[in-house]
Order: C-alpha cells, then structure tokens, then sequence
C-alpha cells in the first residue's frame, strides 16, 4: 500500500494575529500544511482558490462573524464537504447549537487544550477521508454494475428473442 504523503491543508480564520500565530505554529508540528485568512470575507475568497481539508473558524469577527461563514461555506456545493470546527470564546449552549445547526461538525471553546484541539483535528480529517474513499467506491461500484449490466443486456436479449421465436 503507498502512503499518501500528502500534508492536509487547514484553513485558520480568526481576525487576532496572535491566535493565527500560536494555531500555525503549533499545527506546523503536526505536520500540517496551513492557510490563514483574519475575516470570513477573506476565508470565502481563499476557498475558492485553494480548497482546504479542514477549517478552524472562530466566531467573533468584525464585518462577518463566523456563523454567517460557515453557513454560506454549507450553502456553497464546492465548500459544503469542507469540515468546520469552530474555535471560539463563545460557551453559551445556544451559540454551541447554533454552531452544530449550521453545520460544523465540532465546537471548542477558548481558552483550548492543544492536545485535544490536535485530536480532535486529527478524527475528522480521518472521518473526511474515509467518507471520501467511501464515496469513491460507491462510485466505482455503480460504474461497474452499468458496465454489467449493459454486457449482459445483449445476450439476455437473444434468449428472449429465441424463446419468443420457439413459441409462436
């Protein structure tokens, strides 16, 4: 089996320089390839160039705030796989609710643990992956079985047409 050697790419959105550098450093040990945008505006116009594998999008940010980002990032067809984890100050359960409503697929509070936030990070790429290579081979089964059933379709339609010839 080859090994993918491939670096996923996280896209970090949050409007504080510092929370963008602390995040990129520690997710570069990790061996993370990362992208970084300081508004939802820019966030939206960097997925359209380079699609990341995962998002880490925190909420309070001027002009747009998270919620608005992930809900048009889940609106868009090329964007909707996209995982989102939300990054933010934000405990209230309503604003957790609302995060899971408009489709992230985790909520982490700050202050974080960078252990966790790792892990968590971790899962759902190998969720996204896996959910990827599952739709891949649905795709190859559903190919091959129209390929079947085209092949078996001329000579099913021979015995048909020799019984119907043999009973009349």
């Amino acid at each position: 089996m080859v090994k993918n050697t491939t670096k996923s790419q996280i896209l970090l959105v949050d409007d504080s320089p510092k929370n963008l550098q602390v995040l990129a450093q520690s997710l570069k040990t990790q061996d993370y390839s990362i992208l970084a945008a300081r508004s939802g505006k820019e966030a939206l116009e960097m997925v359209k160039k380079k699609k990341p594998d995962l998002i880490l999008l925190d909420i309070m940010m001027p002009d747009m705030d998270g919620f608005e980002t992930c809900k048009l990032l889940k609106e868009a067809p090329e964007t909707n796989d996209i995982p989102v984890i939300f990054l933010t100050a934000k405990t209230e359960p309503e604003d957790i609710a609302n995060g899971f409503a408009l489709g992230a697929v985790d909520y982490i509070t700050k202050p974080f643990n960078m252990l966790e936030l790792t892990s968590r990070i971790k899962n759902h790429l190998l969720i996204k992956k896996s959910r990827e290579e599952i739709l891949s081979a649905e795709e190859e089964t559903r190919s091959l079985l129209h390929i079947l059933c085209h092949d078996l379709a001329n000579p099913i339609g021979q015995i048909v047409g020799i019984i119907d010839a043999d009973t009349q």
